[in-house]
């Protein structure tokens, strides 16, 4: 995902492409674990232009990395439970 945001020009993503790569990522897992709850992850350090970015782009990613077993109803969940995630903790600030 940091090479995504680092975008089709850049040769290596930016720190802050894999800074904000990484908190999504764990935000991501942790909306995965939360069973529609609050994910404690903080994405706080990632602009709101890579949580378009990755939003984005989370239903490719997904369906790259696990093949068949990124079903609609499961892209649904992840892609919901990001969202949900985002607006909560935006919401706290």
């Amino acid at each position: 995902m940091a090479q995504h945001f680092a975008g089709p020009q850049s040769v290596d993503a930016s720190p802050a492409d894999l800074q904000a790569s990484a908190e999504l990522v764990g935000l991501l897992i942790d909306v995965a674990g939360s069973e529609g709850g609050t994910p404690s992850v903080d994405h706080r350090g990632a602009d709101r232009h890579y949580q378009t970015q990755f939003g984005d782009a989370l239903t490719a990613v997904l369906r790259d990395v696990l093949g068949e077993a990124a079903d609609p109803p499961f892209l649904a969940r992840c892609i919901d439970g990001f969202w949900r995630a985002i607006r909560a903790q935006e919401a706290s600030l």
